[in-house]
């Protein structure tokens, strides 16, 4: 035992001495670069707020099948389409109404929402195709009102390839998706083509298709508590909708998306660019069951109403590395949106119309670093 112990005591003594020395750096050592807190590029680690990045990969390996289905997986974030199958609303850490406007969405830090809608989101969540997205940013917290009153819910950046960044090393890079869903008979498809044109042009296609049929419940179509309410509305017709089972009806989706974008990329990260997207989608507004006995004053609910929606939007964007003492880069980004949607009977005929055309054009003007100092001037 006299001559084992010290023999012990070495080899550990020298393994201490070879182990690394581990810094903090080294867990933060691929810290990705956000845009969306600041509207600086920040690594993520030296943000001023809460930010959540989903990066390509993660998009990829999530099997979702729209922006709302990804904010699933943000801390905090609820999604839902059950006020409107193709329409999905977007929540944090709060309840959802018909038209939310506690919630920013940008795509490319241009502002996808709809004003006519009281701020509705929906057109954000839905009208990008996944194959298109490179990264989603969601920032929450104070920091979200840097985007005005309308982001106190958070701020999602969607930040997409329809006009490019970069010169690709591949003549002609393409993607696709194709799915199925069993619940509503669902099928997908979504291809994005992104070509070299040499002499820094850069050209970008994309198309995405859905068709879902009406979706099956698996159980009973109303939940425990709204069955129970039924049951005891006194109503027998209301009475009988407790018993419904199997599809929710008028809960069909088809919807199509196609974009084409063109950009001008400089060796020094300077570029110019300039995309077309059309969205055009038709869906159905699950019917409601009533769960207690109808007012006879009330108007008689109408039923198996659809939404027949179309909207064109074209964006610019430029971006000017300066590289000087003072200014380091310069940003324009401008969009005009073109959306238009019909309410439809359950006749076919046009029952409401709803038509919104909007512009928006964002400046900045990012400081060079002097030192620990940095900033950002804008409007």
């Amino acid at each position: 035992m006299v001559l084992v112990a010290p023999w012990l005591l070495v080899t550990q003594v020298g393994w201490a001495q070879l182990e690394p020395v581990s810094s903090e750096k080294d867990f933060f050592e691929e810290m990705p670069i956000v845009l969306s807190v600041s509207r600086l590029p920040q690594r993520l680690d030296e943000t001023p707020g809460a930010v959540t990045v989903l990066d390509r990969d993660m998009i990829r390996r999530s099997g979702a099948r729209d922006v709302a289905d990804l904010l699933r997986l943000v801390p905090g974030f609820q999604s839902s389409t059950s006020f409107e199958g193709d329409a999905p609303q977007a929540s944090y850490h709060g309840g959802f109404n018909n038209y939310s406007a506690r919630m920013q969405v940008l795509v490319d830090g241009r502002s996808a929402y709809s004003s006519y809608l009281f701020g509705s989101v929906a057109p954000g969540l839905m009208s990008v195709a996944l194959e298109d997205i490179e990264r989603i940013e969601v920032v929450r917290g104070p920091t979200a009102l840097l985007y005005g009153s309308s982001a106190i819910g958070g701020v999602v950046n969607v930040i997409d390839n329809r006009i490019p960044r970069r010169v690709s090393t591949e003549a002609v890079h393409a993607e696709g998706d194709f799915g199925y869903g069993s619940a509503a008979d669902e099928r997908t498809a979504g291809v994005a083509l992104t070509g070299n044109l040499g002499g820094g042009l850069v050209a970008h296609l994309d198309c995405d298709w859905l068709k879902a049929g009406d979706l099956r419940t698996g159980g009973y179509i109303l939940s425990d508590p709204l069955r129970a309410a039924a049951l005891n509305s006194g109503d027998p017709e209301v009475a009988a909708n407790a018993a419904l089972r199997g599809k929710l009806a008028n809960s069909a989706v088809r919807t199509w998306s196609a974009a084409a974008g063109l950009a001008w990329i400089a060796d020094n990260g300077s570029n110019i660019g300039v995309s077309v997207s059309r969205h055009d989608s038709l869906y159905g507004i699950p019917n409601r069951w009533p769960t207690t006995a109808p007012d006879p004053d009330a108007p008689e609910a109408e039923g198996n109403i659809r939404i027949d929606m179309r909207q064109w939007r074209y964006d610019f964007r430029a971006e000017i590395a300066a590289g000087g003492d003072w200014v380091d880069r310069l940003t324009l980004r401008a969009g005009y949106a073109d959306y238009r949607h019909a309410e439809l009977e359950s006749d076919g005929a046009i029952g409401t119309q709803f038509f919104n055309k909007g512009k928006e054009v964002r400046f900045d003007l990012i400081q060079a670093k002097r030192g620990a100092w940095t900033g950002v001037t804008g409007a």
